[in-house]
């Protein structure tokens, strides 16, 4: 009788682990679909502003596709002025941007005082290497560009919704990715039809 017990006691024990396994995997499993899909998902949404996830607001797609079409005008601009930057090289910059800084550049500007697009610009600067991007015309060009308002937004929703950190930079970066090269293809058929 006691072994019986024993025997039963073990192989429900052996159940919930298996099961507790079995779970583990679906959740691992998913975990990976989501880090590898979500941003190229998110950004075919994004660029694709009537079709696609109807989670990201209309009004929010059509903001950063506006801002991303300007990418190449800008790069244009600045080729016109000396300073070779391309689509590519941006790419990589967003690659290459470490996490910690990331995360010390939003605790600085979360921290400070914003007054202006320069304060910001000096703040972000400072905290993050941009390698070829430190160009003084494209630095410019930023400051024409930025707008208080976008930044205070930005800040805004950082508050509310809590810091991007381990889980969402990465995500952010790919998903910035895949909209520039959603757009880079865009462009490219455009061009050669």
């Amino acid at each position: 009788m006691r072994n019986t017990a024993f025997i039963f006691k073990r192989n429900r024990l052996s159940k919930i682990f298996k099961i507790a396994g079995v779970a583990f995997l679906f959740l691992l499993l998913g975990g990976i679909v989501t880090w590898h899909y979500l941003p190229t998902i998110m950004a075919k949404a994004i660029v694709n502003e009537c079709e696609g996830l109807h989670v990201i607001p209309k009004k929010i797609k059509h903001s950063i596709n506006q801002r991303v079409d300007e990418v190449p005008k800008v790069l244009d601009s600045l080729k016109s002025e000396g300073v070779y930057i391309t689509l590519d090289d941006l790419i990589k910059a967003i690659d290459e941007a470490k996490q910690e800084e990331i995360i010390k550049t939003i605790d600085v500007l979360e921290h400070a005082k914003l007054q202006n697009t320069d304060q910001v610009i000096r703040i972000v600067l400072e905290n993050m290497d941009f390698g070829k991007l430190e160009n003084e015309k494209l630095i410019a060009t930023a400051k024409r560009k930025m707008k208080m308002s976008d930044v205070k937004r930005a800040m805004k929703m950082i508050r509310e919704n809590g810091k991007p950190y381990l889980l969402t930079i990465p995500i952010g970066k790919e998903t910035l990715k895949s909209i520039l090269l959603e757009k880079k293809r865009k462009i490219e058929a455009e061009l050669n039809s």
